[in-house]
């Protein structure tokens, strides 16, 4: 009887400690970093080769830094983003994408609280597709709800001449 009640006291004092980890982890979790992703198409005549820029924006609207953000579209490049400073603009990679930051990236692959990194790459022509699902991926995982954007239109999207 008395190993019987000196186990079920080392369940309950186990199942506390799990159940505080839980909650102080659940707030770590709340104050976490939090990529808020935005994805649209456009035809622009003004680079080299005109066609339709696919971009994505990434931006940091948590509180503390994201670490191996990878930023990407669906049927469409992924990579790990750059180090940048403010208003630098880095492409075409060798997977074809073009980076750029007006914040800044410090470090390679970070997005700190407010850093902001917008990708695209270019498809030739104006002919569409003009669907695009943008998304980012961090590990560990931030808030998943607004880590993807999916935009579709009808029509030929706007046209930007330099």
């Amino acid at each position: 009887m008395k190993k019987n009640l000196i186990r079920a006291a080392i369940v309950v004092a186990s199942t506390g400690t799990v159940a505080a980890g839980l909650v102080a982890g659940t707030g770590t979790a709340a104050a976490a970093g939090d990529l808020a992703v935005s994805a649209y198409t456009k035809c622009v005549t003004s680079h080299d080769r005109p066609g339709t820029d696919r971009v994505v924006f990434v931006r940091n609207v948590g509180n503390t830094t994201v670490k191996h953000v990878r930023v990407g579209e669906l049927d469409g490049p992924e990579a790990s983003i750059p180090r940048l400073a403010a208003d630098q603009e880095i492409g075409p990679r060798s997977n074809g994408m073009r980076y750029y930051s007006a914040t800044g990236v410090r470090r390679a692959g970070e997005l700190a609280p407010g850093e902001s990194i917008k990708t695209w790459h270019v498809v030739r022509g104006c002919t569409g597709p003009w669907a695009i699902a943008g998304y980012a991926l961090s590990n560990p995982m931030d808030n998943p709800f607004n880590n993807a954007d999916v935009r579709w239109s009808p029509n030929k999207p706007p046209r930007e001449t330099r």
